[in-house]
């Protein structure tokens, strides 16, 4: 086929200079974009050959030099090519194999291949220059790519230096150079149409290829790409690093907390422990005070009731002493009676009783008087010394009360005074503000309208307040807006014409009181065009007729741009807020709620030019004030009525103590006696024998004088008893004080604790005579319970510091400033509180940031990675089996490419785990989920490599990562007609040796088509194929389907064969291009067309 009909970029010439056993000359092939045969005996140079050009298209590190030949691995290298080596020699000193090189590294090596496009007239030639540097065997390396044609003698071979090469090379139209292969290849990959690296390295595959072999196997090696899927599971891997860190914070913080929250605990119940003991022990200290402060009650009763007793009993001595010396008189009288006897005794008599009778009268008057005072304060009636000594203690105590009684009284009725004026004094204000707002119907305040009111009147300008010109439109937040609104709504608006005299009239006169004016301008900004539904703005509404209203509209929108909020979660969004309870935020900073009023109080409302509403707010409030007067007033008229009757009440009990003794109201003892008299009268009238009587009446009277002697001895005894025991009784009082006293302040404030402690063990009543004892037994059980905590805090104690030191020793870094002692408590709980309310969450929330938007989202990105590279596959082999569908396989029938999921349980695993570690994890909560961390730890640990199990696990990443290993692939041989299966084949194993090949063609023929893009660039496309080999050992058939397929595809094939085959290649190539080795050290090149080639053979 004539050059100019192919289409897609060929190879037209290719160069070599100094490369392998090509040696110090250029040698070229001239194929001319046409089919060729490069032929030769073995050890030629045909495999340097193909070398030279693979390095031209195919990275360094990918190539196996010499590959088709069957060379090991580092057989060859770019070194040996660049030298020359050729052979290997003894060396006899060393006893090992030297190679021998035809050069050293004074020389450079230059490989060059132009490729022609004719049907676009476009040219492209790539070079790469080789050289070395004495001592190193590391190429250096110069990438040429050119639009242009160049050759190696004209453009590589005249030059002083590298540097004169690179800037010889630059300088010339269409050249660039490269340092490196990625840039060359990318270069020269961009101007011939090569859409990947695939195709190249399929290029490269293609050279040594002698059959499919295992179809999957061949698939996944050549016709796919090997993705770069390891950088980003790289990223992963580095990315799970910072995670696995911060999920050991979180894991150290939870050890800390787990050490810590228990240590915290017992230090809590130690604490509590030790107050409860100090508390023990400061009940302790107080309980001498507490009992000598019951015992002091104790002893003042009872020393009250001595003196009583001794009153009762010192009364009863001067009464039987009185009644003794009247018994002496009348003894005296009696014997003196018998002397004379005769009727004076009765005279006597009845001058006594007369006596009496007046004492009696006396006495009875006072009884009378005081009978009167108890019965209205409700006391006893007296009839006894004790019954009147009971009422004066009763009196004392009630005295006493009663004085704190009327006392409290007076303060509550000062109070209630107090309320009543202020009560008075907001009805005149609430009256005085209902006359001002009748004047009128403005809602300015009284001391802000005078104000305005006194400016008009002193300098003839009417001025109007802001707050009249608005009115809210949205009752539901007119307390709130009003609130907002109030300074500027109290603010006088002036106009430019008015400001100057305005100005100075404020600035001369004492205004008596705050004004605010605003100078309005007649310049505007813009305002906006949209207000939002909830804007502030949006509930107000401006007076229409005010020549103010555009002036206002503006200010509202620069400054009142609040937004009105149902929800303090809106509030919180806002810059600028207000909600209904009018909490303010006009900043993101300041916020302000001012509650001195109620937010619904309309008398503190302002804004609009209607006052009707605030009116009937102030009606209703004094209606409200005066009702509240009432009732003061009925409260202050009961309390001056308690407070008279407690006054008459105080009078009363003080006008009865005004009876000193029981003495001076006791007639009932003289009425006993002047009835004694009476009788004694009677007898001796009655009586015929005067002196018999008398002797009667003396014997009985000795006798009442001895038995009144001896109870006068006996009330003596009792006295000096009763005062002996005031004495002792007086004398533990003194000392209970001093002890009480003492300890009076500490007492008075755990007498609560103390009293509660007493009760709970049963001690309720407190006896005299059982005081000591009481005492004894209280501090018995406080200390036995005060022992009892001290060993529990011993306990404790221990428990604490064993939890600081196991604290110390798990986190010796954090524990620095800390020792394993009671007086580190406090620092071990600061360190739990930071952890409790700060550490740990913050350690959580950045765990759980980095765990869903770090790692889980680059395990979603592999995952996608790799579904979306498992549905380019599928989209890939759709693609493959498109073009093979167009190639006739046998007669009638095609290939297609099948594909199915590989059964491999590391792969199926894989997918799995990766699943599981994503379940979950898409719009789930925040929970820290510590099995799905360690789902994707496990992922990462193999990714990474395991301890002892690096290499397993490397291969086990390599075979999971690479989508190409999740499928198995087959070949279905078709009807063309109906599409219907005739064979199956998994891999051209059990196939004869030409339907291997004839398999291998077909797939590998597509597999080029697909990779050049041959449909897609039908006239751009590299078109340049080399096969090494496999026609060689074919079956001239095979090898017929083969060359007939690839020129079907219009490929350009360089053949690399044995010259037997000739015959069945020769119709498919326009020259032939032998290889010869003279001596195995100087290998050269010659071509010849196939016709030069036949007619030389005839």
């Amino acid at each position: 086929m004539p050059m100019s009909k192919q289409k897609g970029f060929r190879l037209k010439r290719m160069e070599v200079y100094n490369w392998g056993t090509f040696n110090q000359r250029i040698y070229a092939l001239d194929i001319e974009g046409e089919n060729a045969l490069l032929t030769g005996d073995i050890g030629s140079g045909k495999s340097t050959v193909v070398d030279a050009i693979t390095t031209l298209l195919v990275p360094n590190q990918k190539i196996t030099y010499n590959k088709a030949a069957g060379s090991l691995a580092k057989e060859r290298t770019l070194y040996s090519y660049v030298v020359g080596e050729y052979k290997n020699t003894v060396d006899e000193g060393m006893g090992s194999s030297k190679a021998v090189a035809l050069r050293d590294t004074k020389h450079y090596s230059v490989l060059l291949a132009t490729f022609e496009n004719t049907q676009n007239n476009e040219i492209v030639s790539i070079a790469q220059f080789f050289w070395l540097t004495q001592g190193s065997r590391i190429v250096n390396k110069l990438f040429v790519v050119a639009k242009r044609t160049l050759s190696i003698e004209k453009h590589f071979l005249d030059f002083a230096s590298i540097k004169e090469l690179k800037k010889a090379l630059s300088s010339i139209e269409g050249v660039s150079t490269a340092k490196s292969f990625k840039d060359y290849s990318k270069t020269f990959r961009r101007l011939m149409k090569i859409q990947s690296e695939q195709a190249l390295n399929l290029f490269y595959q293609t050279v040594s290829m002698k059959s499919v072999g295992n179809l999957t196997s061949f698939v996944r090696s050549h016709m796919l790409e090997e993705s770069e899927i390891d950088k980003k599971i790289d990223e992963l891997c580095e990315n799970f690093d910072e995670l696995n860190q911060a999920h050991d914070t979180v894991l150290r913080a939870k050890k800390q907390m787990e050490i810590l929250s228990p240590l915290v605990a017992d230090a809590q119940k130690y604490r509590y422990t030790l107050q409860s003991k100090k508390g023990k022990e400061k009940l302790r200290e107080l309980l001498s005070a507490y009992f000598a402060k019951e015992k002091l009650v104790l002893l003042e009763e009872k020393l009250h009731s001595l003196d009583i007793e001794e009153t009762k009993t010192s009364s009863k001595i001067r009464e039987y002493s009185h009644t003794l010396e009247e018994m002496q008189e009348k003894h005296f009288e009696l014997k003196d009676a018998l002397k004379r006897s005769g009727g004076e005794k009765i005279l006597s008599i009845n001058k006594e009783i007369l006596r009496q009778n007046h004492k009696r009268d006396s006495r009875k008057k006072v009884h009378t008087n005081y009978h009167k005072h108890s019965k209205n304060l409700g006391l006893a009636t007296v009839s006894s010394e004790h019954t009147f000594l009971t009422n004066v203690g009763k009196v004392e105590k009630e005295l006493l009360g009663i004085e704190d009684k009327k006392e409290a009284f007076d303060t509550e009725q000062f109070l209630q005074r107090g309320f009543l004026d202020k009560k008075k004094e907001c009805l005149n204000i609430l009256e005085s503000e209902l006359g001002f707002l009748r004047q009128r119907k403005s809602n300015i305040p009284m001391q802000n309208a005078k104000i305005r009111d006194q400016i008009k009147k002193d300098i003839g300008i009417e001025l109007v307040f802001v707050g009249e010109l608005l009115r809210i439109k949205d009752k539901a937040w007119e307390g709130a807006i009003e609130r907002v609104l109030r300074p500027f709504a109290l603010s006088l608006l002036v106009n430019e014409r008015d400001y100057s005299k305005v100005s100075n009239y404020i600035d001369k006169t004492q205004i008596k009181g705050k004004i605010v004016y605003l100078k309005v301008s007649k310049e505007l900004g813009k305002r906006q065009d949209k207000v939002e539904q909830n804007a502030l703005i949006s509930k107000l509404e401006i007076h229409h007729e005010s020549p103010f209203y555009a002036w206002i509209e503006w200010e509202l929108y620069r400054r009142f741009d609040y937004a009105c909020v149902e929800s303090l979660a809106e509030f919180r969004r806002y810059k600028k807020a207000l909600t209904k309870n009018a909490q303010i935020k006009s900043s993101l900073v300041r916020h302000e709620k001012d509650d001195r009023f109620r937010v619904d109080d309309r008398r503190q409302y302002i804004l609009g030019w209607e006052n009707k509403e605030k009116i009937l707010q102030v009606n209703k409030d004094i209606s409200l004030l005066k009702e509240a007067l009432i009732v003061l007033e009925k409260t202050l008229k009961a309390l001056e009525k308690q407070g008279k009757e407690s006054e008459i009440l105080r009078d009363g009990l003080r006008d009865i103590l005004h009876f000193e003794d029981f003495e001076s109201i006791d007639w009932y003892s003289i009425a006993k006696k002047i009835d004694a008299l009476t009788q004694e009268k009677e007898q001796l009238e009655k009586s015929s024998d005067i002196i018999k009587t008398l002797e009667a009446s003396l014997d009985k009277l000795k006798e009442e004088i001895q038995d009144k002697n001896q109870a006068l001895n006996r009330f003596h005894q009792k006295k000096g008893k009763i005062q002996s025991d005031i004495e002792k009784f007086s004398k533990e009082a003194y000392e209970a004080k001093e002890l009480f006293e003492g300890q009076k302040e500490g007492l008075e404030r755990y007498i609560l604790d103390l009293t509660a402690y007493l009760k709970e063990k049963k001690l309720v009543k407190i006896e005299l005579h059982t005081v000591k004892k009481d005492e004894h037994s209280i501090r018995e059980m406080l200390q036995k319970e005060i022992d009892s905590l001290n060993a529990k805090m011993h306990r404790s104690t221990e428990k604490i510091t064993s939890a600081m030191q196991n604290y110390i020793k798990t986190f010796p870094l954090l524990s620095k400033e800390v020792d394993a002692s009671l007086s580190s408590i406090a620092e071990f709980e600061k360190m739990f509180v930071a952890l409790k309310k700060d550490d740990l969450p913050k350690y959580e929330k950045r765990f759980k940031k980095l765990f869903r938007e770090g790692t889980i989202q680059h395990f979603l990105s592999l995952k996608t990675r790799l579904e979306e590279e498992e549905k380019a596959i599928s989209k890939k082999i759709s693609l493959i089996n498109a073009s093979l569908k167009s190639i006739e396989y046998s007669t009638g029938t095609f290939i297609e490419l099948s594909q199915s999921k590989a059964i491999d349980v590391d792969i199926r695993e894989f997918k799995e785990n990766l699943k599981q570690a994503l379940s979950g994890t898409i719009g789930g909560d925040d929970s820290y989920d510590e099995g799905k961390f360690l789902q994707v730890k496990k992922i990462i640990e193999r990714f990474n490599g395991r301890e002892h199990f690096v290499d397993v696990d490397k291969k086990w990443r390599k075979k999971v990562v690479d989508v190409r290993n999740w499928f198995s692939f087959g070949a279905n041989e078709k009807y063309q007609g109906d599409g219907s299966l005739k064979e199956y084949y998994s891999d051209s194993s059990g196939k004869s040796g030409g339907q291997k090949e004839k398999l291998a063609y077909t797939v590998l023929a597509s597999s080029i088509a697909f990779a050049y893009g041959l449909e897609d660039n039908a006239n751009k496309s590299f078109r340049f194929v080399m096969i090494d080999e496999a026609f060689g050992k074919g079956s001239d058939d095979s090898t017929k389907y083969g060359l007939e397929l690839f020129q079907k595809l219009n490929l350009q094939l360089l053949v690399i064969t044995p010259i037997q085959k000739i015959n069945v290649i020769e119709p498919y190539i326009a020259s032939i291009h032998f290889v010869h080795n003279h001596e195995g050290m100087d290998s050269s090149v010659v071509g010849l067309s196939v016709e030069e080639y036949l007619e030389g053979k005839r």
